[in-house]
């Protein structure tokens, strides 16, 4: 078994600014492996390039140049990234949906069948600590309650690879109240060096750099 579950080698993003046409560098040769059982954390300070890496990782922007591997397979890669589970800092829930509607609606979109996905649902929505709300409206829901739905959203499909960004202090640990990771890995990205406590493997450090044409920022 590879124990690598996610590996990106000399990653770059290069964006070109709008009316001024100046190139802008975001990324610029960032290399990292997350092997199984581990949480990684993806540390640096704003600016270093980290949302835009985890937006390269998650198939959401094409990287100028790189390569990417999730499970040993290239990406982009739609049967892998159905294995992924991400959790941002910021999510959105539809406010009309309930809980238990939003994370079987994620469920189903990641593939699972019907037959276990409801007790999958409850089981998550359990192990993250809001199963009184499971039945109430999103809208209805404080912002910690909102999170911790939707990192139940990103483990209903028992994720190979989770990714998580989070800057806010509090909130759900990244051992998610029990959820393993011995046979997964975990990306966890900060700016705050106080969340070293909380990982339990290594750091990788994002470097900030002046900006420029051309140049990394």
């Amino acid at each position: 078994m590879n124990d690598v579950v996610l590996r990106a080698s000399d990653l770059e993003k290069t964006f070109r600014k709008p009316f001024t046409g100046r190139l802008v560098r975001a990324v610029s040769g960032v290399s990292l492996d997350v092997r199984r059982g581990e949480i990684f954390g993806f540390l640096g300070p704003n600016g270093a390039g980290k949302t835009t890496t985890i937006k390269m990782l998650t198939g959401l922007i094409a990287p100028t140049r790189g390569t990417m591997e999730i499970l040993a397979r290239a990406l982009p890669c739609p049967d892998v990234m159905a294995r992924v589970g991400f959790l941002s800092e910021n999510p959105y829930i539809y406010p009309y949906l309930t809980p238990r509607e939003f994370v079987t609606l994620c469920g189903r979109l990641s593939g699972l069948s019907t037959a276990s996905l409801k007790s999958r649902t409850v089981q998550v929505i359990e192990r993250v600590g809001v199963p009184d709300a499971i039945d109430r409206p999103a809208r209805t829901l404080s912002k910690g309650m909102l999170q911790r739905v939707a990192l139940a959203a990103a483990l209903v499909h028992r994720a190979d690879e989770r990714t998580r960004s989070r800057r806010a202090q509090g909130g759900p640990r990244p051992d998610c109240g029990g959820e393993r990771t011995r046979q997964h890995g975990l990306l966890l990205e900060s700016y705050s060096e106080r969340r070293r406590d909380a990982l339990r493997s290594r750091l990788h450090p994002a470097q900030r750099k002046s900006r420029g044409r051309g140049e990394p920022a």
